[in-house]
């Protein structure tokens, strides 16, 4: 589903990615549970599904999971981890745009957390659109997540976490490459990510047999932002995500 280049970079960040950034855990994690609600017994695709952090979560609440990413790294780790008795998760190594292992009509949910915006191309990202709304059910929901708009062109050089664009960015300039370098327990991860105005990341979702129901601008809770303040500082006052549910007609 991506470039070669961005494949080189997930293999290589699979492990230290997979100890969740401070941000992860608690302003968009929260948010995706609530989203969700009960989930028990229904079957979830989590696509880019990395090491399983979301599929582990989710199955200790009964869902029965599916995750599929195209890093051989991440899935290994995710084996790894499901190997710790963890029941109701099955994971796949494969490009998203294609899963033919997947049955039509088949998950209640998919959840997509910050995947999309490393898909550089329009094109691509279409045909992962139309590959989720082939094994989704009728009526199934997925939700997904990306930089909030209003903080599209954000610049960020802390010692924990670095953002950059590749030109002057535009907001209207939809694929701009932004750098991002993220260091958890010192370890350092790169990888690309791609800009999209909200009329190109929602659109072709409403073009291709979705339906919008709930934009969610998640906050961190008061006592996150106390604990972890150095990582969270700002994101109670500008959001830094959004999250989109989207309803399959």
């Amino acid at each position: 589903m991506h470039n070669m280049e961005n494949k080189k970079q997930w293999e290589k960040a699979a492990k230290t990615y997979s100890t969740p950034h401070i941000r992860k855990k608690f302003i968009r994690t929260p948010a995706f549970l609530k989203a969700f609600g009960n989930v028990k017994n229904k079957k979830i695709l989590d696509l880019g599904c990395g090491d399983g952090y979301y599929c582990r979560i989710l199955a200790k609440k009964k869902a029965k999971m599916t995750g599929v990413d195209f890093s051989s790294a991440s899935i290994k780790l995710a084996k790894k981890e499901k190997e710790k008795h963890i029941e109701g998760i099955h994971y796949f190594q494969s490009d998203i745009a294609k899963m033919p292992f997947l049955k039509d009509n088949y998950f209640d949910y998919a959840i997509a957390d910050m995947v999309f915006v490393t898909i550089p191309t329009q094109k691509k990202y279409i045909q992962v659109i139309q590959e989720v709304h082939r094994v989704l059910k009728n009526g199934g929901t997925v939700i997904i997540s990306k930089g909030h708009p209003a903080n599209f062109n954000r610049v960020e050089k802390s010692k924990f976490y670095k953002l950059n664009y590749a030109r002057e960015p535009s907001y209207f300039d939809s694929l701009t490459p932004q750098h991002v370098q993220i260091t958890i327990n010192g370890d350092s991860v790169k990888w690309t990510n791609y800009h999209r105005t909200l009329e190109d990341f929602v659109n072709p979702w409403l073009k291709n047999g979705f339906m919008m129901e709930k934009i969610i601008e998640p906050q961190p809770t008061h006592g996150a932002l106390k604990k972890f303040n150095q990582y969270l500082k700002g994101t109670e006052k500008i959001p830094f995500f959004i999250l989109i549910k989207l309803k399959k007609k």
